[in-house]
């Protein structure tokens, strides 16, 4: 049971992690964290990561390139669970 929960702990995170067109800057931030670049003009904006680019029109995602990836825990840097005592 206690294998069951943590093996759907590290997977379901990895599932919800996306960014879609009409996802807000803040959205984008938090999941992604901060760009490498960003390039302004007026409404639109491209925040550069390492693995692609989003294109941002009046704070709204309006187009994505590249693969992008978010920087998640990996499971080695994940705590074990603590053995219960009977």
């Amino acid at each position: 049971m206690t294998r069951r929960l943590l093996i759907s702990l590290l997977v379901i995170p990895v599932a919800l992690v996306a960014v879609e067109i009409g996802d807000s800057k803040h959205q984008l931030l938090t999941e992604f964290g901060p760009p490498r670049s960003t390039i302004g003009i007026g409404e639109r904006e491209i925040l550069t990561y390492e693995s692609g680019k989003v294109v941002l029109v009046s704070g709204k995602v309006s187009a994505i390139e590249g693969k992008l990836t978010a920087s998640l825990p990996s499971a080695s840097s994940v705590p074990a669970p603590k053995a219960s005592t009977p």
